[in-house]
């Protein structure tokens, strides 16, 4: 359940910090807008590409879209690394 509450909280915090709306960012990730919603609130756990497709879509590192880092990296610094 960690994990689930993890990710829900990064989405919010990422979707509100690159000002996506929640149905462009849904379809940047392949899922629906409904689907987001239940992530966000935590109701249920996004398979194992969701996380993916996020860290993607948002240019973050996976570890710090499931909270395994509070330390985000963007594309540029990433490469530099």
């Amino acid at each position: 359940m960690q994990f689930c509450i993890n990710i829900g909280s990064k989405i919010i915090e990422l979707i509100k910090q690159e000002n996506f709306y929640q149905t462009d960012f849904a379809k940047s990730v392949w899922v629906s807008r409904e689907m987001i919603e239940k992530y966000e609130r935590s109701e249920i756990t996004p398979s194992s590409e969701v996380p993916v497709k996020i860290a993607d879509t948002l240019e973050a590192t996976l570890d710090y879209v499931v909270g395994k880092t509070s330390v985000e990296l963007d594309a540029k610094t990433l490469k530099r690394l």
